[in-house]
C-alpha cells in the first residue's frame, strides 16, 4: 500500500456497518482505515456525542435537534435502519475503540476547552485530528495546546487562507474543489492535504471514482476521506 496516503473512513465508514457506529469504526480500523472519522455535537446537558447531524431525523427517525435532547434521552435512540444499532456519546469512541480518529468538531467556540478537558482526562490528545469549522476555533484549540494537529474544515475555499494563517496543520479541500495546482500550493506552505471525496450537500458524500483516488495518490495528496475503506485499501496497494 502507498502508505504516504491516510484513509480516513468517512463517518467512521460505511463498508459493512451503519455510520458513525462503534461496529463500523472498529471495522475499519481492521481493514486499513488510518483514522476514523466521527462528528461531535453537544446534548442540551452539554455532553459531547457522536452525530453528523443537527437532528435526530435522518438516522433515528425523530424530528428533533441533537441539542434538544438530554443525553439520558439521546442515548436511548436506536438507529431507524437497524435497532440494533444505537447512539454514542463520545467518550464511548475513547474507551472502545482506542484508535486515531478525526473530529470534525460541529459546535466549536468555548466548547473546544470542554473536548480538550476530556482528551486530557484520558491522555488521548495525541491520538486525534481536531476538525475545527472556523479560524477562530483553531484559535482556541492552541490555547487549550500547541500540539494538537487541527485540520481546518473550510466551509468555502476561499476561506483556506484564513485557516492556513491561523495555524492549522491539514487542509481539507472538497473533491469538486481541486484544480490543477492545488494541491502542490498547500504542500508550499508547509500543510498537509486531506481530500473529502464526493460532492458536496449531495448523498454522494464520501464516495469517489476510483481513477480519482489514483489521481490523487500520485498527486501526492496526504488523506482521503471515504466511506469505502476497502476499496480505498485495494486501490492504494496498486499505487
Amino acid at each position: 500500500m502507498n502508505s504516504m496516503v491516510n484513509i480516513v473512513a468517512h463517518r467512521c465508514g460505511t463498508d459493512k456497518f451503519p455510520e458513525q457506529t462503534l461496529e463500523s469504526a472498529l471495522f475499519s480500523r481492521e481493514h486499513g482505515a488510518d483514522y476514523i472519522e466521527i462528528d461531535i455535537r453537544f446534548t442540551k446537558d452539554d455532553v459531547p456525542v457522536v452525530s453528523h447531524d443537527s437532528s435526530a431525523q435522518r438516522l433515528y427517525g425523530y424530528n428533533v435537534k441533537i441539542g434538544e435532547l438530554s443525553l439520558a434521552d439521546f442515548l436511548e435512540l436506536r438507529y431507524e435502519c437497524d435497532g440494533r444499532y444505537r447512539s454514542r456519546q463520545f467518550t464511548d469512541f475513547i474507551e472502545k475503540y482506542g484508535g486515531p480518529m478525526l473530529l470534525h468538531v460541529k459546535e466549536g467556540g468555548e466548547r473546544i476547552r470542554e473536548i480538550d478537558a476530556l482528551l486530557g482526562h484520558y491522555h488521548y490528545r495525541d491520538e486525534v485530528v481536531l476538525g475545527l469549522v472556523s479560524p477562530d476555533d483553531v484559535s482556541i484549540a492552541r490555547q487549550c495546546s500547541d500540539n494538537y494537529t487541527i485540520l481546518a474544515f473550510a466551509p468555502r475555499k476561499d476561506q483556506i487562507g484564513d485557516f492556513i494563517a491561523a495555524g492549522v496543520d491539514v487542509v481539507r479541500l472538497w473533491e469538486t474543489w481541486v484544480a490543477d495546482g492545488d494541491i502542490e500550493a498547500v504542500h508550499k506552505v508547509g500543510k498537509k492535504v486531506w481530500i473529502m471525496a464526493g460532492k458536496e450537500s449531495s448523498d454522494k458524500v464520501g464516495y469517489v471514482k476510483d481513477q480519482s483516488i489514483i489521481a490523487w495518490a500520485h498527486d501526492g495528496v496526504d488523506g482521503i476521506l471515504i466511506n469505502e475503506v476497502i476499496k480505498a485499501r485495494d486501490l492504494l496497494r496498486r499505487v
